[in-house]
């Protein structure tokens, strides 16, 4: 089984995103907060990491980058208000990037998680 991990805040949104995930055959966790991701990311492998960004938020670009750090082999979706160039620019080092722009689709989510899924 695959693993997912989603950093969100909005119990709302991370509630929804574990229902998608674990309909595509995800083990998935939530972390509410960065310093909860990073703590979790240190001790399981994931295939999967899901996280909100917003702009206001400078500070966590350095924990994506040191989650991502510990994930190197996770695809990361970013979930932001923000363009998808303005995400990248921040985050020119991963490969693995995928940025969804809000409001998102779930069969968006569900064509990321398949495509993480196929390249464990």
């Amino acid at each position: 089984m695959s693993n997912a991990l989603v950093i969100e805040e909005n119990k709302l949104i991370s509630w929804s995103l574990k229902e998608i995930l674990v309909e595509q055959g995800f083990k998935t966790l939530v972390a509410d907060s960065y310093e909860l991701a990073l703590d979790i990311a240190e001790k399981i492998k994931f295939h999967l990491i899901i996280v909100d960004y917003e702009q206001s938020e400078p500070e966590k670009i350095e924990a994506i980058k040191k989650i991502h750090a510990l994930q190197l082999n996770a695809s990361l979706l970013i979930l932001s208000a923000e363009s998808q160039s303005q995400v990248k620019d921040l985050l020119p080092d991963i490969a693995t990037l995928n940025i969804i722009e809000k409001p998102f689709q779930a069969e968006t989510i569900h064509a990321v998680a398949k495509a993480a899924m196929e390249i464990k």
